[in-house]
């Protein structure tokens, strides 16, 4: 499935510059006719739940309960905190209205299994893009075997199932966050780096201001793009700016990234990150909540599609670190569960 359509009409505004960032403001002129919730706010009027599967509890599955009667988008990489240990979603989930759903989810608290709370609320968090980018494509690897295995003729699993990232990766990924911003943590938690240095996370997203109908944004970092998060509704949007933007923005809060020269040609690589995006072909899986979930993964960048009847919820695509590949392997971090 090609997502050229729904980008053919993406319009980038007028980049915005700090440090060594340069972000567009993402504009779509078509009219989205399908409301939603977002996360944060749905936890905390008590209009979403979000549990252990039972009371044992399983790293990679949680329970969601949509009390309410409207969709509540969750989306890909968004933190929750509590319960037995801290969790990331694998894959943006429109959860289905007044309905319990299973959903897919990874580990970013290594060093706990045991209940903080009773249920999960929200840590206001992202993962880092670099390690969202590795948890996509290793999601995406998976989806495609459960796809491959079940075209062969072996059993149907449950749909959340299909959705499991490289725990393993998630882990490495969380110690390196620990190790570059010498933020220690008694369980190894993704989220003390993100109070840790709340205030630096802050310089870098306040000059960054959000504009009316803006529906994502499309990122570089020292002239090279990063990549792209673009939801259908701009209330919804306006409502995770600052938590999308701190993704991109988290390894320049660390590194105390300061002005850079900025390239006069951003916004043609921009448009040709577009380009490039339009002719990308997508598998289409069912996905753990309403809609399909479409996968797109090559060498250089890995992306997801969130589709609602032919409506596009929320795309995401994210290029790879290829530090990522070069750098020194971490020591083994057992789980304590």
């Amino acid at each position: 499935m090609k997502i050229k359509e729904h980008l053919s009409r993406v319009r980038l505004g007028q980049p915005q510059r700090h440090a060594d960032i340069t972000l567009f403001p993402l504009f779509d002129a078509r009219q989205s006719d399908l409301d939603y919730q977002t996360m944060d706010p749905s936890l905390m009027r008590g209009d979403l739940e979000i549990n252990e599967i039972n009371q044992g509890g399983e790293v990679p599955l949680l329970e969601a309960h949509n009390r309410v009667n409207e969709f509540i988008l969750l989306l890909d990489s968004e933190e929750i905190m509590g319960a037995k240990q801290n969790r990331v979603l694998n894959t943006s989930i429109l959860l289905p209205r007044k309905k319990r759903t299973t959903i897919p989810v990874s580990c970013t608290e290594a060093g706990r299994w045991a209940y903080a709370s009773a249920s999960f609320q929200s840590s206001g968090n992202m993962m880092p893009k670099a390690a969202r980018a590795r948890k996509m494509k290793s999601v995406t690897t998976t989806a495609a075997s459960v796809a491959a295995a079940c075209a062969a003729g072996a059993p149907v699993p449950p749909v959340a199932c299909c959705y499991e990232s490289n725990q393993s990766e998630v882990w490495e990924d969380v110690a390196f966050l620990h190790k570059k911003s010498a933020v220690p943590s008694s369980t190894s938690a993704m989220s003390d780096v993100y109070e840790a240095i709340r205030e630096k996370i802050d310089r870098m997203t306040d000059p960054f201001k959000m504009l009316p109908g803006q529906r994502g944004i499309l990122v570089l970092k020292n002239e090279e793009v990063m990549g792209l998060d673009l939801l259908s509704q701009p209330d919804a949007y306006a409502q995770l700016h600052r938590k999308i933007l701190g993704s991109y923005v988290m390894d320049s809060a660390i590194e105390g990234a300061t002005a850079t020269r900025q390239s006069t040609d951003a916004e043609a690589q921009a448009e040709a990150f577009l380009e490039e995006l339009s002719a990308a072909e997508g598998e289409a899986h069912k996905s753990a909540g309403e809609g399909t979930d479409v996968r797109y993964d090559s060498p250089t960048l890995s992306g997801t599609a969130l589709m609602h009847e032919e409506q596009l919820i929320h795309a995401s695509f994210l290029r790879h670190d290829p530090k990522l590949s070069s750098r020194a392997p971490m020591p083994p971090l057992p789980p304590v569960y």
